[in-house]
């Protein structure tokens, strides 16, 4: 006679590890690993290893530094680092794309450095900004990689924005990693252009007296609001300092600092980072084990930050470190001091 199965009769399995450890088909010690992206050499396989591939940051943002200090230990122009950095680039890239991050964002230009390098080495960023796109994009598109720009890129020469044009043209039907290169970008110019934005969105449909300011209105006038925000954002060189970079929406990300020069910096070196960030537990304020920690901070919540923040500046309470705002990555640099070579490691307190 058949035997009829009840649901208390069933087993549940959570996982094909957990029923092949069951039924004892693996030997002792034995775990089944994931899939490995094809593309990744071994050391970069070896880090993949141990990475969950569920919890991959969705968006990455760099802050590519150091070029210049590669370049001078040497002997060489500083142009010779900005050179260099190009393969960097294109390492961290192809990395990204093969282990499937869905968006990459690239500090390359800030509005500072156009305003205060030299003019010499502002011209040759543009040519090598030129060149890159047009020798980059065959291989964008080899690795369905969609490229995208935020800044003021009204301000940049007119052949390079051309060049950037017909680049994003170029890869816009791709479906895989979306690159965006920060051009002449300034967070606090990306924020003053937001509220410029509003103020003329509603001048056009009603009048001021309908405009209404919060958390999601900022959001969808800042030049990312095509992307979530960034999860991970990697610092190279060692530098401790966003220097205007993403302010509002690196609001919760965490931060990997790596000593590695930008021009050394590979693809291995991301996923190190990634392996860092996988080991943090992401809490927005909350505690350790809150169900509601790793969903993010409520609108509400940031909202009334954002308000005793207005509150304390009115009255005037401001801490001293607010007084020393930085204007350059070429003024004064904090270096970061530490006793082993590997990364640093920035543990976020709330």
């Amino acid at each position: 006679m058949n035997r009829v199965f009840r649901n208390r009769d069933v087993v549940p399995f959570p996982s094909l590890q957990g029923f092949l450890s069951r039924v004892s088909l693996l030997p002792k010690g034995i775990t089944l690993q994931h899939k490995v992206p094809t593309g990744l050499d071994r050391k970069e396989t070896e880090v993949y290893r141990q990475l969950d591939p569920e919890r991959l940051p969705k968006h990455i943002a760099i802050i590519m530094d150091g070029n210049g200090r590669w370049a001078k230990r040497r002997h060489m122009p500083r142009v010779a680092g900005h050179r260099a950095g190009v393969a960097a680039v294109r390492s961290t890239v192809e990395t990204a794309a093969r282990i499937g991050i869905h968006a990459l964002t690239l500090y390359a230009f800030s509005e500072e450095n156009w305003k205060k390098r030299p003019k010499s080495e502002v011209d040759f960023l543009m040519r090598l900004l030129s060149r890159y796109l047009k020798a980059e994009v065959p291989t964008l598109n080899k690795n369905n990689i969609r490229l995208e720009y935020i800044g003021r890129q009204h301000e940049l020469p007119e052949d390079v924005q051309e060049r950037m044009a017909w680049a994003r043209h170029s890869t816009a039907q791709n479906t895989g990693t979306v690159l965006t290169l920060a051009l002449n970008y300034s967070a606090r110019s990306e924020l003053v252009d937001a509220f410029r934005s509003m103020v003329n969105s509603v001048s056009q449909n009603g009048g001021l007296e309908h405009l209404r300011i919060d958390e999601d209105t900022v959001a969808r006038h800042l030049y990312t609001s095509h992307l979530p925000d960034p999860d991970l954002v990697v610092r190279t060189s060692g530098e401790m300092r966003l220097s205007n970079f993403l302010l509002w929406q690196l609001a919760y990300a965490e931060i990997y600092v790596t000593p590695t020069l930008w021009p050394d910096f590979r693809g291995l070196h991301l996923l190190e980072g990634i392996a860092e960030y996988q080991k943090r537990e992401r809490r927005y304020g909350g505690l350790n084990g809150d169900s509601h920690a790793h969903s993010g901070p409520s609108g509400e919540m940031r909202a009334s930050m954002a308000d005793l923040a207005v509150e304390l500046r009115t009255n005037g309470t401001n801490s001293e470190d607010d007084s020393d705002s930085e204007n350059t990555d070429s003024g004064n640099r904090e270096k970061l001091h530490h006793s082993k070579p590997h990364a640093s490691k920035v543990t976020r307190k709330h």
